[in-house]
């Protein structure tokens, strides 16, 4: 939605089609859900370039048949419920104009040449200014799935470290999941229930004005996240980003970022602590880190993406 709305804005036309039936977040573009084969076929007929984000083969065949360019952008690795069907993408995906991943750690992982495209950020939302806001002290916020593999527990361990350290920040942790009830409890065992609030999901909105109002932005994850676009978000709005050293997520915050090593809460406590409690970013990082946030910008990035459709264009041709 995000790079459909900036492609409009710079006077292009674009169609959506999805497998889904929820509404995508924008009334701006044409969406076509579900489609027939007859449609499917149609659609593919009238537009210069297929984009895939993420591959998607039920809706690649009127392209290979009509010989359309293709442009295919991952967002996570080839994956598959069988061997079968991963060996099918991986074929499929080579026959792709132009190949694109949101990360040089998710390229590495996949099995044919892609060039990296930075994953874009909604600029209008995640500034650093706030209407009105001020930054609470010492204030740590976590934003995402409360599933084992974000890593949230990580972070409870590290404040229960840092407590022992005569350091006791204020904790938000924004986002729902099946493990909130263990994500309580484990708070309550550790008596942390003074410092951690649990305020459940936000808007895209709220969460930016949350971090806004949040020094540092933990993205604890124990997996390797093939991008992590929370620490982006959380870089843009002026947080000092301690993520894991993991996947994606050294990429995604930049010089903003504090990593650490997955899974250690001692490691994340040591990192909180300089963070909480050492001087503010210099001028050289907040220029670095400008940069690197406008790299990532919607509309910065909606334009080297029609660069490349360009190119796909002229290869077919």
């Amino acid at each position: 939605a995000l790079l459909a709305k900036e492609w409009l804005r710079q006077g292009h036309e674009v169609r959506v089609v999805t497998h889904t039936k929820e509404p995508l977040a924008t009334s701006e573009v044409m969406v076509l859900r579900r489609p027939s084969p007859k449609q499917l076929l149609a659609t593919c007929q009238w537009c210069d370039v297929l984009f895939q984000n993420n591959l998607s083969v039920r809706f690649l065949w009127p392209a290979l048949l009509l010989r359309k360019p293709i442009v295919a952008t991952y967002h996570i690795w080839v994956g598959g419920t069988s061997a079968i069907k991963r060996l099918f993408k991986r074929h499929i995906g080579r026959s792709a104009t132009i190949n694109l991943a949101v990360s040089r750690f998710l390229a590495s992982k996949l099995p044919f040449d892609t060039r990296i495209m930075p994953n874009p950020y909604s600029h209008h939302v995640f500034g650093a200014e706030s209407p009105g806001g001020s930054r609470k002290k010492e204030s740590v916020l976590f934003v995402g799935r409360l599933v084992r593999s974000k890593g949230c527990h990580v972070l409870i361990d590290a404040l229960f470290e840092l407590r022992k350290r005569a350091i006791s920040p204020r904790v938000t942790i924004v986002g729902d999941g099946p493990e909130k009830q263990s994500l309580v409890g484990q708070v309550s065992d550790l008596k942390l229930s003074e410092q951690v609030r649990f305020v459940g999901g936000m808007s895209e909105a709220e969460v930016a004005d949350t971090m806004r109002n949040h020094d540092v932005v933990v993205v604890p994850s124990v997996w390797e996240e093939p991008f992590g676009l929370v620490a982006l978000e959380a870089a843009a709005c002026g947080c000092e980003v301690v993520a894991s050293s993991i996947g994606g997520l050294p990429e995604a915050m930049g010089p903003m970022g504090r990593g650490f090593a997955v899974g250690n809460s001692s490691a994340l406590a040591d990192e909180l602590a300089l963070a909480l409690t050492g001087p503010p970013v210099d001028e050289i990082t907040a220029l670095s880190a400008e940069k690197h946030l406008l790299a990532h910008r919607a509309d910065v990035v909606a334009a080297q993406y029609l660069q490349v459709f360009r190119e796909a264009i002229e290869k077919r041709n």
